[in-house]
């Protein structure tokens, strides 16, 4: 997936240059899953303190109702700059494939999140849901590949399961 020509794509839309016309919106974040086609890319409203997102799906765009930023207070949500994103979407998917199986290698993956991002730095932030219902989050430098963050929680230990 070439997340640059999707964005391209939805920015030279009908859809999105009407919705352009009323709102002041940055990119924000694109969110992927590995087992769905479809490509969630949100743009920020810092005057409404609103999250507009765009779905591309089968050729088709459809703009989800704005939602509420989630965020502290008082936090900054700062532009996605797609000039200094270097690694692909495949790319962030075989580092995390190979961080998963080096660093987590009894975990069987069903699941897999991405959301392209800026945190402190522009980042992969991707979340692999195990068999075992242990989840491994990794932030990938989204410049150098650089692995910057790995965690592995149990979701029982979070959830009360009945």
């Amino acid at each position: 997936m070439d997340i640059k020509k999707e964005i391209e794509k939805l920015e030279s839309s009908d859809n999105f240059r009407r919705w352009q016309k009323t709102k002041d919106a940055y990119l924000v974040h694109i969110f992927a899953s590995d087992d769905v086609q479809a490509l969630h890319i949100g743009y920020y409203c810092k005057k409404d303190d609103l999250i507009s997102t765009f779905v591309l799906e089968d050729n088709s765009i459809k703009q989800l109702p704005d939602s509420e930023a989630l965020k502290e207070k008082k936090s900054i949500i700062r532009e996605l700059d797609l000039s200094k994103v270097k690694i692909s979407f495949d790319k962030a998917r075989e580092i995390a494939e190979k961080e998963v199986a080096e660093k987590y290698p009894r975990e069987v993956v069903f699941k897999r999140i991405f959301i392209l991002q800026h945190l402190d730095t522009q980042v992969w932030n991707i979340t692999a849901i195990a068999k075992s219902f242990n989840t491994i989050n990794l932030k990938i430098d989204a410049l150098t590949g650089k692995v910057l963050f790995r965690d592995c929680f149990s979701l029982r230990d979070s959830v009360n399961l009945v």
